[in-house]
């Protein structure tokens, strides 16, 4: 008897995209982000980074965020991070 799970079994012509609001996702520790539409420190933006930590800072939460490249660290706000997914080859 065999059960035909979607998710278990299936190929790349079945793979689908889901779309998701960029508000919903947030990052966490330890992960990797980049940064963009920073204007104070613009040398900033493209730079690649990995989130410390959080901070409330007044009303807004800002993210510790290293840079290996510039050996630093900055804080910055959330609409001014991306995500960095690890995307599949397509084959």
């Amino acid at each position: 008897m065999s059960s035909k799970v979607p998710w278990l079994s299936h190929g790349v012509d079945d793979e689908q995209v889901f779309r998701v609001d960029r508000k919903n996702i947030l990052p966490r520790i330890p992960c990797v982000v980049i940064c963009h539409g920073l204007v104070r420190a613009a040398y900033l933006n493209g730079e690649v980074g990995v989130v410390r930590e959080y901070r409330e800072i007044g009303t807004e939460m800002r993210y510790l965020v290293h840079f290996e490249n510039k050996r630093h660290n900055a804080l910055v706000k959330l609409e001014n991070l991306r995500i960095a997914f690890d995307l599949a080859d397509k084959k």
